[in-house]
């Protein structure tokens, strides 16, 4: 490992990216009932396309206050239209730094991958300028962020802009443009920033998430950036060290020194990363790596310890596996069970799997000690190792009544091969069940899978019907007859969030069907939701050989503001059955204005009190408020996305969606650093007190009651 012999100077103790203009921002939105903040977020909200309908944002483009100006420019670029960068373009030498971070921000999301090609080399250009021009540190890590995630047209562009960001960096002689794996790391300049730092990372970890390569600039600087930024108070040095590790990771350029180096990493944020172990590391180096991983004393850095014995298929995965079982710790002890199947021979492991599975219990709901969790979980592993000894404990689960029980008995019937079971769950009382069972069988024989799709069709619930459109996909017995009917059934409902169901058995119309079949469907040109009446659009001109146009429908005002956007907390409060515990979290309304708006009107109203956190992913996310307990079933209509220069880091709030502006008020938390969810993800609120409970919550914890608090003086 390189010693750490230098310690940079790091100014800024917390979100170095956004916090000088989130300061900006708050002190406008404080100021009760701004009509001109208001004109700008109603604009924003409708997707304006036309002169008139940009005019309020336009006009505030050029606001005597600094803070609107900012606004108006997010708001254009959140419109994510490409012709209007160069509205945005002038504003990168406003005399207000926050005017031009928004402006470098929004050229950024202004241009999305499918863009014209001129657009982006439009918007690269504006930024590597900018890059070059810039003085100040803040300016250049905003910029350097923002060029970094722009959908480069080849990979040698994309390592190009590494190299530019690595420059503004190091700021001494011409950019390598290439190197070889070992590079190594070299001290950084006296004075570097925190925020340039921390933006040039970003942009950095952006190019190798996308080009899965990296220059020799831009690879020593990240090396350099893990090995020489020593711990220091607060976040900002963490979170650099974890972008670093994630760009060489995405740019397969780690190897046994960078692992050993982040494995030893004083953060557990940086630990974990090392336990991400590539595949042509030598195994003697891998078993080191994993096993100092599960003996770690961060939960975070087991787990991916853990979930790496899965692949790792050394000798001594067995023993690390059954250590691991018995972490006291549920989500590594869980995460081990796979692990366990995994690595150890079956007469070994299907006895402990066994007697995991026969821990069920009978009747409870509770989810405080993960009592159903660890046994759902062994008997998907057990009937996949070993089905003889899994089928004998199929009816305890078919009757018990927590649903995702019975949903692991689908996916182990399928593991097994037992169809009867199969069959039977498809006329299961829970939703969830019948879409994961509508799944499994989509996997099995041509009679399986078509009855289970002609059981979907014939479903209310949208991911059922979603499950049975997407396994009718090569299945020419399902006719256009068929999958009209459930198409039009659900669109009668009128509700935005049957999107997903509704495209997908479109797009099945559109492989089976001909221009016999274009008065059917004549109708949803005048859909209430526009996405699919273009599509239905579509089919028809292909349909037809004729150009169709879908109708021209004015878009739902549904914009709500706050009309006192002062400092607001959310206090969510689990059952005593799921564990208990309260999370306090302090939302941003000057960052994501009618997202608070509409999670604060809905926990007023009680939409989220007793809903479930039905989906928990350790080291990723916390997710719920679902009606339905699943990713297809919120309240509409949809909210736009509110997206800014926040990271996804741990604690922090996120709105769940499934494309562009489609959230539907279900909200998840962030487990750990999410950086890849940046920029795509709208982030409405931080928790504050309470991450020990967010740790802790199980998959079907039950939220007592969800209210909106002000915060303590």
């Amino acid at each position: 490992m390189v010693p750490r012999v230098r310690n940079i100077a790091i100014r800024v103790a917390r979100d170095v990216a956004h916090c000088l203009f989130v300061a900006a921002l708050a002190a406008c939105a404080s100021r009760s009932g701004d009509a001109a903040l208001d004109r700008v977020l109603m604009a924003e909200d409708q997707r304006p396309t036309d002169a008139a309908a940009l005019a309020p944002i336009f006009a505030s483009l050029h606001d005597t206050s600094a803070s609107i100006t900012a606004v108006a420019i997010r708001a254009v670029g959140r419109l994510q239209r490409p012709a209007l960068v160069d509205s945005i373009a002038p504003f990168l030498a406003h005399g207000d730094a926050v005017v031009r971070a928004e402006a470098a921000n929004a050229i950024a999301q202004s241009v999305q991958p499918g863009t014209d090609t001129a657009a982006v080399a439009r918007a690269r250009t504006l930024l590597l300028d900018r890059l070059t021009a810039a003085s100040a540190d803040a300016d250049r890590g905003v910029v350097a962020r923002s060029v970094g995630r722009l959908p480069h047209e080849s990979s040698a562009l994309a390592q190009d802009v590494a190299e530019r960001i690595a420059q503004a960096v190091v700021q001494a002689g011409e950019p390598a443009t290439s190197c070889e794996r070992s590079v190594r790391p070299a001290p950084l300049p006296a004075g570097v920033s925190a925020s340039l730092l921390f933006g040039a990372m970003h942009g950095i970890y952006s190019v190798a998430r996308r080009a899965r390569s990296l220059g020799c600039g831009a690879t020593g600087l990240a090396l350099s950036a893990l090995v020489f930024i020593a711990p220091a108070p607060g976040d900002s040095a963490v979170w650099v060290r974890e972008l670093a590790m994630l760009a060489l990771q995405s740019a397969n350029r780690t190897n046994a020194a960078t692992l050993t180096t982040a494995a030893a990493d004083a953060d557990p944020r940086v630990r974990r990363l090392a336990m991400r172990i590539p595949r042509d590391l030598l195994m003697r180096a891998a078993v080191t790596l994993v096993s100092g991983g599960i003996d770690d004393t961060a939960t975070t850095v087991r787990i991916d310890a853990v979930r790496a014995l899965v692949t790792l298929r050394a000798p001594q995965s067995c023993g690390l596996a059954l250590r691991a079982l018995r972490d006291p710790a549920p989500h590594v002890s869980r995460e081990a069970i796979d692990a366990t199947a995994a690595a150890c021979d079956s007469v070994l492991a299907a006895p402990l799997l066994d007697t995991l599975v026969r821990r069920l219990p009978k009747d409870t709901m509770d989810v405080a000690n993960g009592s159903w969790h660890a046994p759902a979980r062994a008997l998907v592993a057990l009937a996949r190792m070993t089905p003889a000894r899994a089928t004998p404990h199929f009816p305890r689960f078919a009757q018990h009544p927590v649903w995702q029980v019975r949903a692991a008995l689908a996916a182990a019937a399928r593991a097994s091969g037992d169809t009867a079971q199969l069959v039977r769950l498809l006329r299961d009382r829970d939703s969830n069940v019948r879409e994961e069972t509508i799944t499994m069988l989509a996997q099995l024989g041509p009679a399986l899978r078509e009855q289970g799709i002609r059981s979907g069709l014939a479903d209310s619930a949208y991911q059922v019907v979603l499950a049975a459109a997407t396994a009718a996909k090569d299945v020419p017995t399902i006719d256009v007859q068929s999958l009209k009917g459930a198409l039009d059934r659900l669109t009668a409902r009128g509700q935005e969030t049957s999107r997903d169901p509704r495209r997908e058995l479109l797009e099945r119309i559109a492989e089976r069907g001909s221009a016999a079949d274009t008065s059917a469907l004549a109708p949803y040109l005048a859909d209430f939701d526009v996405l699919i009446a273009r599509r239905a659009a579509e089919i028809m001109s292909r349909w037809t050989g004729r150009q169709i146009a879908a109708a021209q429908r004015p878009q739902a005002k549904r914009a709500e503001t706050l009309s006192d956007p002062a400092p607001t907390n959310l206090r969510i409060v689990l059952s005593a059955a799921s564990g208990g515990g309260v999370i306090l979290v302090r939302l941003y309304p000057s960052e994501a204005r009618t997202t608070v708006a509409r999670v604060a009107r809905l926990a007023e109203a009680g939409h989220y009190n007793g809903r479930t956190l039905h989906r928990v992913v350790p080291n990723f996310v916390i997710q719920g408020g679902s009606p339905d307990a699943n990713e297809y079933v919120g309240d509409g209509p949809f909210m736009r996305d509110e997206l800014g220069l926040r990271s996804h880091t741990r604690g922090t709030l996120g709105i769940s969606t499934r494309g562009r502006d489609t959230g539907d008020a279900q909200l998840f938390i962030n487990l750990v650093d999410n950086f890849r969810l940046d920029h795509d993800y709208t982030v409405f609120g931080e928790v504050v007190d309470g991450l020990d409970v967010v740790d802790r919550v199980e998959a079907g914890a039950v939220m007592r009651s969800v209210s909106v608090v002000a915060p303590a003086r």
